[in-house]
């Protein structure tokens, strides 16, 4: 599978905040890496339950330059929730959507001889995606 980052598109609160750098990148990863549990009684009982956690971060690397970091500073100031629409059509793509976002880790700002990469971490609280074929 070969990832084009010109097929990606982010989607927040109807704006394109897709990152426009080289090295920028976004990631998508369960809040809860497990999705059963399981208990053993005394007596030898085994007991699976399943773990029905839909919240999931969403992770955006920038470009220090990029001016998406301005919207994503504006939404973190804002405190409000936002949709979030992911959509990557390259191959062995993915498609997901939440429509409770919210800036849970803001990126750090950094100021010097050159612009540095900003990590923004957004929490989706109702998340579903797929992969595509």
């Amino acid at each position: 599978m070969i990832w084009d980052p010109k097929k990606l598109k982010l989607i927040i609160n109807g704006k394109d905040l897709t990152p426009s750098g080289q090295d920028s990148h976004i990631k998508v990863e369960r809040m809860t890496g497990d999705v059963i549990s399981s208990q053993s009684g005394v007596n030898g009982d085994n007991n699976i339950s399943e773990i029905y956690d839909y919240r999931y971060k969403l992770t955006i690397v920038n470009l220090g330059s990029d001016p998406n970091n301005a919207l994503l500073d504006a939404l973190t100031k804002t405190r409000t929730m936002f949709t979030v629409l992911i959509e990557d059509k390259s191959d062995g793509g993915h498609v997901g959507f939440a429509s409770k976002g919210r800036v849970m880790t803001p990126a750090v700002m950094e100021r010097g001889k050159e612009y540095k990469d900003q990590t923004w971490i957004i929490l989706m609280l109702d998340y579903k995606g797929a992969t595509l074929s």
